[in-house]
């Protein structure tokens, strides 16, 4: 049974304006905003000179709409001036109407002129905003709800009356992936959902339930290992991110029957949770098979990656390896070959060399991109990112996998505790230290995690508020490479590698065991987070990716290519595990082991004036080199 609508408070935001129109000159209107303008918009009123205090108020207030049906529902709105002596102005041929999900990449409907049209696909609870003058504004929200049918491959119109038999808990099919309570960004539209049958159970039911959205897909088998897997496509992904998006997480459970009909299992609910706010910029990951550093752009790369350095173009013999990106995506520093023979800094829109360096293979540049560390794995030093000229070498002496806080006051870096006299690119016997940043000199060296027993603790990463300290640790010490020999050389992680995390003012550390499996041993291995940090449900919410062997669902084992996977992070659930379910990162290949998933909010790309410009695979659109999608 669909649930009824969750209300808010009165969709109404006040703002008392004391100021006088002559201040505006001839009285005309610059109603610039993200949304419509109402159908005369930028007309004066009829005595600029007048001064008013008030609100604006929309009509309806508040408005519940039912999108179940073929048909567009639309929503035309009328708002009004409202003075402190109650006096009302119809206003709504002046104002700028927009939805405040334009603000974070995701919307649930258009307008034109004053009239709000619903998307079709999407529900869920939005705010619609009148602007006037850009210094008032008027605010009430609009709750969409859905109760829909889709009947997807391997099913057919019947479908549903398939489902009328007893309840049958010996026949409860089972939910493989993704993990139960686990969040992802609402743009993240190539989640898979994988069960495993019971025998004679080839016709299924996969019911998703919010306040906003009843909706029961019917589905056959598409057959996947022991089991079965299902994809959403954009009409059925919309709805239910939508309908999840900032609120509590979306139940939905698993139905299961003969094509016949009969006895019908049910498996235990599931939950997932949608962010607020999408995904954007891009993402640079380590394609180990290939020796590639791969590139993905929300919204342009299509359904999977693309090469963006190759041996070939960057200049090595057989790997790119390492790499760390600028936070404005303007630089890339790379490690080539293994075990890190030499390393180039270049402009990422144009492939272009800034400088090499021998040996160095591990780095970090400054907030603003005008500095860089770069580690050998034996020592650290401070750069200029221009010209590589040294500031100050070295600048920690025994150091190794620096990284610099978004705030640009800290460095965190690894040093092991027996002395590091050859450079190589792993660790072992790590601690984790920090140095502060005061005017132009680093302050003396503060450990932040010490080693305990035979641990090893390596790859530290700060948080996008720089308030935290992401990074491995290998309870069994072994090298951070996962070679036995401690060589370095392999590039397959950890056995025992764990994701950990540590306020970076100091204090305890605590294993991230939500993102973890619980009792394996999965090669957990370089975490890194997003750059930004997002709000979910009025709290902040943050992003982190790492490598891992883990199975993914039904598509792979235990111990197979190392995979990315990405988690939600929490820093407001106090002495609880701050981490959230881990995801597959749906852009990659399975086929390689990927590493190193560095993430910025803008990608550089090389600007062309038409064809014959970009590089080979790539094509001009709208003044960008961008992948050529087939």
């Amino acid at each position: 049974m669909l649930k009824g609508f969750l209300r808010g408070p009165l969709g109404l935001l006040t703002v008392t304006l004391g100021v006088a129109l002559a201040a505006c000159g001839d009285g005309s209107r610059d109603l610039s905003g993200k949304g419509a303008p109402g159908p005369g918009a930028g007309a004066g009123f009829a005595d600029p000179n007048a001064a008013f205090d008030g609100t604006l108020v929309l009509d309806p207030a508040d408005k519940e709409i039912d999108v179940s049906g073929a048909q567009p529902v639309s929503v035309p709105y009328k708002v009004s001036l409202v003075a402190k002596t109650g006096e009302r102005t119809d206003v709504t041929d002046r104002v700028v109407f927009s939805e405040e999900g334009a603000d974070v990449g995701f919307t649930v409907g258009t307008f034109k002129g004053a009239t709000f049209t619903a998307a079709g696909d999407r529900v869920g609870r939005t705010m619609i905003r009148a602007r006037l003058d850009e210094r008032l504004e008027g605010k009430t929200s609009l709750s969409l709800k859905a109760k829909r049918v889709i009947v997807a491959a391997g099913a057919d119109p019947s479908a549903a009356s398939k489902f009328t038999g007893a309840d049958s808990p010996s026949a409860s099919p089972s939910l493989v992936y993704p993990a139960d309570g686990v969040i992802v960004p609402p743009n993240m539209n190539d989640i898979e959902f994988h069960y495993v049958p019971k025998a004679g159970q080839s016709l299924f039911e996969l019911g998703f339930e919010s306040p906003y959205l009843d909706l029961k897909v019917y589905v056959g088998c598409q057959t996947l290992g022991a089991g079965c897997t299902y994809s959403p496509d954009k009409t059925v992904w919309n709805l239910i991110a939508s309908s999840g998006r900032d609120v509590d997480p979306v139940a939905y459970r698993l139905r299961a029957t003969s094509a016949g009909g009969g006895a019908v299992g049910r498996s235990a609910d599931r939950h997932i949770g949608f962010g607020r706010e999408s995904i954007t910029g891009g993402v640079y990951y380590w394609n180990a098979g290939a020796g590639q550093t791969k590139r993905y752009e929300f919204g342009v790369s299509g359904q999977k990656a693309e090469t963006f350095l190759s041996p070939a173009n960057a200049g090595s013999l057989f790997c790119v390896g390492c790499h760390s990106i600028s936070r404005d995506g303007r630089y890339i520093a790379v490690g080539l070959d293994i075990p890190g023979t030499a390393s180039k800094t270049l402009t990422v829109g144009t492939r272009q060399q800034v400088f090499a360096l021998p040996g160095a293979s591990l780095f970090a540049f400054s907030p603003d991109s005008s500095q860089i560390m770069t580690s050998n794995g034996q020592n650290i030093v401070w750069r200029t990112t221009q010209t590589a000229a040294p500031i100050k070498e070295p600048v920690v002496a025994q150091g190794t996998m620096p990284d610099w806080s978004a705030d640009g006051k800290q460095l965190v870096y690894a040093k092991s505790t027996d002395p590091m006299i050859i450079g190589a690119p792993a660790i072992s016997k790590g601690t984790l230290e920090v140095i502060s940043l005061n005017g132009s000199a680093w302050s003396a060296a503060t450990v932040l995690v010490p080693r305990t027993g035979s641990e090893n603790n390596y790859y530290p990463a700060f948080s996008p508020d720089s308030a935290w300290v992401l990074f491995n640790r290998s309870p069994s010490g072994k090298n951070s490479m996962g070679d036995d020999s401690s060589g370095g050389n392999t590039p397959s992680g950890v056995a025992d590698g764990q994701l950990w995390i540590v306020p970076a003012a100091g204090g305890p550390a605590k294993r991230l065991d939500a993102a973890s499996v619980p009792g394996k041993d999965t090669f957990d291995s370089w975490p890194k987070w997003a750059p930004v940090v997002q709000t979910y449900r009025g709290k902040r919410l943050m992003w982190f990716t790492f490598s891992s062997r883990r199975a993914y669902g039904l598509r792979t084992n235990d111990g197979d290519n190392t995979q990315l996977w990405m988690a939600a992070f929490d820093p407001e659930k106090g002495a609880a595990d701050p981490s959230l379910p881990a995801f597959w990162v749906p852009f990659q290949e399975l086929s390689s082991g990927n590493h190193i998933a560095q993430w910025v909010t803008r990608v550089e790309r090389q600007p062309c004036g038409g064809p014959g410009a970009c590089a080979s695979g790539e094509q001009c659109i709208e003044g960008r080199c961008v992948p050529a999608i087939k």
